[in-house]
């Protein structure tokens, strides 16, 4: 019994020591590791990392995440990795139990985005627009970036003019200049990047394009005259952009079609045309423009009016005044700037005294006057002894007229010379001075000289046995008229000397011909010219003739070996001739010679 209850209290002691419960053992952590040691985001992007305890069953498996860098990048408790801005940071998970750490590198790198810069360099025809593309490392190729703007609010890629940035920086900045733009005018921009159907917008901005007057003005034109003006504009390209370029003005006249004259003078912003070939006293409309690769501005209008004509005609006295002859001489005064039509005419009258008749009624000659100062000179010829002459000068500038004043002269005396017969002989022959002087060779009843001396140019008839128009007694020459001395219209010697100085007649050559009673005949030399010296027996007075020849034809014949000189009487026995004198050396008759021929005259007067 007692060995009994010593087993019972053994049993029992053992049931109390198995009934007790045994402590569980601590596994410690040994390690710890992420499941990327580096990773690589844009901003906005996301990563989660996993990490690895070892053991995996140790009894505190609980982590720390941390970020060296939180601005770069952020990390929650379950190793979510958030990417805020680019650059660099360490992400660490640090076991609870024991601190054992695993690092991942991350780098952020920037997302792609665009940034819209300022409008700088603005005209009225085009601007520069900066903008920037932000582009990750990691950016695919064929990105395209750029400008957009157009003149709606809404700027988009594919309705807007899109410039792609083909110059940047490293950074990739970029500055890009418009095409042309309308002046004054608003336009919207903004930065894009294109990446195939993928575009990337920055903020949208405008600005407004300038006036045409800022680039280019019409001044006031200066210096303006009847026919000239000097054209001015202000041109000012600064941040105009253009390959070629062309400016002027346009010019109009009232009522008028447009002239563009070209310039070519740009200098300090400025340039300037002289307008010449203008009308005088006209109203112009002067616009300048400019022509930037061929499209063209212009500038307001400005207007200015011509000038009258400032112009006279100053009229000297006659000078070298002779029996026949007298030189007039002036000068066209132009005062106005500029190229005119110039012409001036003579008017000159035995007859006329004031300018409205002389016009009217006196003879004209046109003038040359000198290109450089206007300045003219003309000598009168034929003109009749002892006569005195109004002349005045009516000028036109561009269709202006302008008349001098009247001036006159007088031509000198015709000598005659007494040789105690019934007439008085002239000094000199018909249209020279002096005795020596061979004078113009006349058809018998032609008062004007001419190139050919023959019977198909002759005045009265065409041929030689007629029919003859005046002067004949012969009916088989023509018409008979019975005139046989030339009237005082056919006679050279009175229509060129007027008064009572006339042709002689074939009797009144006869009575100077007469050396037996009234005069002696030499052949002589005169001043070098071959002739006869004539001398009175009565008074002693002299007149030489000169050996003039004659002419026919063409040519001039037996000029220095005889003199040939027509009296005013025809040659009743041939129609067809008249009868002169015919003297030479030892030679002294009358002559007969066809009417056609070409002969010297000696005048007579009462």
């Amino acid at each position: 019994m007692k060995r009994l209850c010593c087993l019972l209290c053994c049993l029992s002691v053992i049931l109390v020591v198995s009934c007790t419960p045994k402590k569980p053992a601590v596994i410690a952590v040994t390690g710890i590791t992420i499941d990327q040691t580096k990773a690589t985001l844009i901003e906005g992007e996301t990563l989660k990392l996993i990490p690895t305890i070892m053991p995996a069953d140790a009894t505190d498996p609980s982590i720390r995440w941390t970020s060296s860098y939180p601005t770069v990048a952020t990390v929650d408790e379950t190793g979510l990795v958030t990417a805020i801005k680019s650059g660099s940071t360490a992400i660490t998970a640090t076991t609870n139990d024991g601190g054992y750490t695993a690092i991942c590198a991350v780098t952020v790198d920037i997302a792609i985005s665009s940034t819209t810069g300022d409008a700088s360099h603005i005209s009225c025809r085009n601007a520069e627009i900066a903008g920037k593309a932000n582009l990750p490392a990691s950016a695919p190729a064929g990105l395209k970036f750029g400008i957009l703007y157009t003149t709606e609010s809404e700027v988009t890629y594919g309705a807007a003019t899109a410039v792609e940035a083909t110059m940047y920086d490293d950074t990739k900045r970029y500055t890009i200049v418009t095409g042309v733009l309308e002046p004054e005018t608003k336009y919207y921009y903004r930065s894009y990047i294109a990446e195939g159907a993928t575009v990337t917008y920055g903020d949208t901005k405008f600005f407004t394009t300038l006036a045409v007057s800022s680039m280019i003005k019409t001044e006031d034109a200066t210096d303006i005259e009847a026919a000239v003006a000097t054209l001015h504009a202000v041109l000012d390209l600064t941040d105009c952009k253009y390959d070629a370029i062309e400016y002027g003005f346009n010019l109009t006249p009232d009522g008028g079609s447009s002239t563009a004259i070209k310039a070519d003078n740009l200098s300090n912003q400025a340039f300037s045309v002289k307008a010449e070939g203008l009308a005088h006293e006209k109203a112009y409309e002067v616009t300048a423009y400019v022509t930037l690769d061929g499209r063209t501005y212009t500038a307001e209008k400005k207007s200015f009016s011509t000038q009258p004509i400032q112009a006279g005609v100053v009229l000297n006295d006659a000078t070298d005044i002779t029996k026949f002859k007298a030189t007039l001489s002036g000068k066209l005064n132009v005062e106005s700037q500029g190229t005119f039509t110039k012409t001036a005419t003579l008017y000159y009258s035995a007859t006329a005294t004031a300018s409205d008749a002389l016009v009217a009624q006196g003879t004209s000659i046109s003038l040359t006057l000198n290109e450089a100062d206007g300045t003219f000179s003309e000598t009168l010829t034929d003109l009749t002894p002892e006569t005195a002459y109004h002349y005045a000068v009516v000028a036109t500038v561009d269709g202006v007229i302008f008349t001098s004043e009247v001036k006159s002269f007088s031509t000198k005396e015709y000598p005659a010379v007494d040789m105690g017969l019934s007439v008085k002989w002239a000094s000199s022959n018909v249209g020279v001075e002096t005795p020596e002087d061979y004078g113009d060779y006349y058809a018998w009843g032609e008062t004007e000289t001419k190139s050919e001396y023959k019977w198909s140019t002759y005045k009265f008839a065409q041929n030689s046995s007629g029919p003859f128009s005046k002067y004949n007694i012969d009916s088989t020459y023509g018409p008979v008229d019975n005139k046989t001395v030339l009237a005082p219209e056919d006679d050279v010697a009175h229509v060129k000397l007027g008064g009572t100085w006339r042709t002689p007649t074939d009797a009144e050559w006869a009575e100077l011909r007469d050396t037996v009673v009234n005069c002696t005949w030499i052949w002589t030399t005169q001043n070098g010219v071959n002739g006869s010296l004539v001398t009175s027996k009565k008074t002693g007075n002299s007149i030489f003739l000169p050996a003039t020849g004659y002419r026919s034809y063409y040519g001039v014949y037996s000029k220095d070996t005889n003199g040939c000189y027509w009296s005013s009487s025809l040659n009743t026995g041939y129609p067809n001739l008249a009868y002169g004198v015919y003297l030479g050396s030892g030679i002294l008759d009358q002559s007969s010679s066809a009417r056609c021929f070409g002969q010297a005259v000696r005048a007579v007067c009462d």
